[in-house]
């Protein structure tokens, strides 16, 4: 893992000592969240697509990971949303 300390996706990197993913949210102008560690970094992505829909709902900016369900449905309830607003 010798020099790569970011990942494909969002707010995943990598914790040189704990030799794991480390996941980070931003929230607010400054604060930043930490969500924990992870062996995967498909694992440490989800972490961070639920911590960001939470925190920011539909604004959130969140990883797209191809085949994930969840992903998914999330997106679909959102454009539902969005078509019945413009009713």
């Amino acid at each position: 893992m010798k020099g790569q300390s970011t990942s494909e996706y969002i707010g995943v990197s990598w914790h040189r000592k704990n030799q794991k993913w480390e996941v980070k949210i931003r929230w607010g102008h400054w604060r930043r969240v930490h969500l924990g560690f992870f062996t995967e970094p498909i694992d440490a992505a989800r972490a961070y697509n639920t911590a960001a829909l939470q925190l920011l709902g539909q604004f959130a900016v969140i990883n797209h990971i191809d085949g994930d369900e969840w992903l998914e449905k999330h997106q679909a309830l959102q454009s539902i949303e969005c078509s019945e607003r413009e009713l």
